[in-house]
């Protein structure tokens, strides 16, 4: 079998175990411990207790809000690992997925602590749990992460402009959805960013030339299609992660959190990345 961009295939199969041993354990943790024994996990608001604050990111209020969770986390992390393994990062990646995993908890329980009660004037009995906080954090390093590519492979200059362009499809998709359009709206607005994106990377002699057009495109058909597919993902997690509905279901969506961790993730991906450029 052929190697990935450099990786054998025993590595890439590794990966998909530890990638989907992720997913399989929420799962277990879900369905195998009992929900009482699930809601002590939970992080109760105002108690500032430090195993509530790091086990509440890894048990959920039911089977659709650990549905939600997990394909929240396929979406962000397959186009994350994707684009390290091209760019020749994968120890990175996978040093971000452990400081997400073991670290970013606290700070999202924390975040939750002050920014919930101060903003819903939470009872201190209100429970907080969920992986949806780190979904939010892998989503910020994608973001992040396609900035620090564009700015590897291309300039900075162009990571500047085109990380804005994700950004402001980003919350152009938001708004489509708060006007309640979001299928053509999105769509729309996803595909005009994709062409705005390819145009910001060719170069301005070959934007007219379609000789040199094509021949550029098919020199960076991988690259190009990792944007794409970046921008897409964030899209949906975008959406998901900020609805315009946060009571539903007896539930209440946790938007803070989602946050905190979509900043979180956003700064390390680009301290990583500006680490890895003076190393």
């Amino acid at each position: 079998m052929a190697e990935l961009y450099g990786h054998r295939p025993a590595t890439v199969a590794l990966d998909a175990l530890l990638l989907v041993g992720i997913a399989a354990l929420l799962t277990a943790i879900h369905f195998l411990l009992p929900a009482g024994f699930r809601n002590q996990l939970a992080y109760q608001i105002g108690s500032l207790d430090p195993v509530t604050m790091w086990t509440s990111s890894y048990v959920h209020f039911s089977d659709h809000h650990l549905e939600g969770n997990l394909l929240g986390y396929a979406v962000g992390v397959l186009p994350s690992w994707a684009l390290y393994v091209y760019w020749g990062r994968r120890r990175q990646f996978w040093t971000a997925i452990a400081v997400f995993l073991v670290v970013f908890p606290f700070f999202i329980a924390l975040g939750t602590h002050y920014l919930f009660l101060d903003a819903f004037h939470a009872a201190p009995s209100s429970l907080s749990r969920g992986f949806s906080g780190i979904v939010g954090a892998i989503g910020g390093f994608l973001l992040g992460s396609v900035g620090m590519f564009i700015a590897d492979r291309y300039s900075r200059t162009q990571a500047l402009f085109a990380t804005l362009l994700f950004v402001l499809v980003l919350l152009g998709a938001l708004l489509s959805l708060v006007i309640g359009s979001v299928s053509w709206w999105t769509v729309a607005i996803w595909a005009f960013g994709v062409v705005l994106e390819g145009s910001i990377l060719v170069p301005k002699g070959a934007r007219r030339d379609p000789g040199k057009l094509v021949e550029i495109v098919a020199a960076n058909r991988v690259p190009f299609t990792l944007l794409a597919y970046a921008l897409l993902a964030l899209t949906y997690l975008v959406l998901g992660l900020f609805p315009t509905r946060l009571a539903e279901g007896g539930s209440f969506t946790n938007v803070y959190a989602h946050g905190i961790g979509f900043l979180l993730g956003f700064v390390f991906s680009v301290g990583c990345g500006i680490r890895c450029e003076r190393g």
